[in-house]
């Protein structure tokens, strides 16, 4: 209650805080930012979910029903927000690039493969995510991908960062013996996990 700064959430259930990173100055004005996930906003339907990057300064309480650029989930069930990152810049243009994990994304058929959508910088308006750059999907049922994603740094050399994906519910070393994925950058259009 004496914090410098708090920030609310939209809507009743929202789930604002579930997942937050902070992703270095987004918009070059000389202050961090902040990237929040809200994986119960209903915009998009029942539980679509949602992220929010908040620019700094900080030094008052935010209202996200009223301030911060918007990332809406694609539709209902897919908990988009449970994850959220910085990227780096993985499209080796200069500016930073945001991760947004939807584990229960369900491409038609099966249950819960999971997603995860890459947003290229400069971020500077609210956006649906079926308008993502990029999109990588989970291998199967039940995987949840995109539980936990991470920008990796440049771990392969090339001078692009890469980013790493969880999906502990994929069953290729047994039952939900979870897998990690790494992606190498340049990271653009759609992209199967099975083929990380």
């Amino acid at each position: 209650s004496e914090a410098d700064s708090r920030i609310v959430g939209a809507e009743t259930d929202d789930r604002v805080g579930y997942a937050l990173a902070s992703v270095g100055d987004l918009n070059e004005d000389g202050y961090g930012d902040l990237f929040i996930g809200a994986w119960g906003d209903d915009t998009n339907g029942s539980f679509a979910g949602a992220a929010w990057i908040v620019h700094g300064p900080m030094d008052a309480d935010v209202d996200l029903a009223e301030e911060g650029i918007v990332f809406y989930g694609e539709k209902a069930g897919d908990n988009a927000g449970t994850a959220v990152s910085s990227a780096g810049d993985i499209n080796d243009d200069g500016w930073i690039d945001l991760l947004i994990g939807a584990p229960n994304y369900d491409p038609g058929g099966a249950i819960s493969t999971g997603a995860v959508y890459v947003l290229h910088g400069p971020h500077t308006e609210e956006l649906e995510l079926d308008r993502a750059d990029a999109f990588l999907m989970g291998e199967a049922t039940a995987d949840y991908a995109g539980q936990r994603v991470e920008g990796a740094g440049d771990l392969d050399g090339d001078g692009i960062d890469d980013l790493i994906i969880a999906a502990w519910g994929n069953d290729t070393g047994g039952s939900a013996a979870g897998a990690v994925y790494l992606v190498n950058g340049p990271v653009l259009g759609e992209k199967l996990l099975a083929d990380a």
